[in-house]
């Protein structure tokens, strides 16, 4: 080999090792990129997973939420039934009383008249037993 191809066979060599670092370097580079892009979906599956419990969570609640309204509605519809019912039942007791009250004083008052016919009946009497037991005498 010829000395003046020296200084060039060198820079090829410097130039081919330059090339040889920067290559790897980039494959360097592309691996950490790949690892990152790599834990980057990872993460964004865990994400979307979390994402897709959360919504199934919040449809559940939200199912439970109109099934205890539903049941409230129920419930406040059963008690006014209820108090209506109580009130009815309230009127028919007031007035089965009021009903038992006169009965009482209408059996009071008859009863009253039949003593007092009793009385009247004896009182007529009296002066007939007086008449009969002075003839049998």
């Amino acid at each position: 080999m010829h000395e003046s191809t020296s200084p060039l066979l060198r820079q090829i060599r410097a130039l081919q090792e330059e090339g040889r670092a920067r290559a790897s370097a980039w494959a360097s580079a592309e691996s950490a990129l790949s690892d990152r892009a790599i834990a980057a979906e990872e993460s964004a599956s865990v994400a979307e997973a979390k994402a897709h419990a959360a919504q199934t969570q919040a449809a559940e609640a939200h199912a439970s939420n109109r099934l205890a309204d539903q049941a409230l509605r129920e419930c406040k519809l059963s008690l006014a039934v209820a108090i209506a019912d109580g009130k009815a039942a309230s009127v028919k007791a007031s007035n089965a009383a009021d009903r038992i009250a006169e009965v009482l004083i209408i059996q009071q008052v008859k009863y009253i008249f039949y003593l007092f016919l009793c009385a009247h009946e004896i009182y007529s009497r009296k002066g007939s037993v007086k008449k009969l037991i002075k003839e049998g005498e």
